[in-house]
């Protein structure tokens, strides 16, 4: 994702930069976009006050965010 960008995110490349099979990824992450979104929604978490932040500038990102969410 971080070289060539989410459009090119293969299930097989990141199972195998983990060193796990790609059946793993789909267990946990439901499916191909599930892995995107619960990267946005760590990063966000690993920063304080991002929260906040996007509630207010950008609150259709914070509220599709928050669907997200587990």
């Amino acid at each position: 994702m971080e070289r060539a960008g989410v459009q090119s995110l293969s299930t097989r490349a990141v199972a195998a930069a983990a060193s796990i099979r790609a059946a793993s990824l789909y267990q946990h992450f439901g499916d191909k976009d599930g892995l995107p979104s619960a990267s946005a929604i760590h990063a966000f978490d690993l920063l304080p006050g991002a929260e906040a932040h996007l509630a207010v500038e950008r609150p259709l990102l914070h509220d599709w965010l928050q669907q997200l969410a587990p």
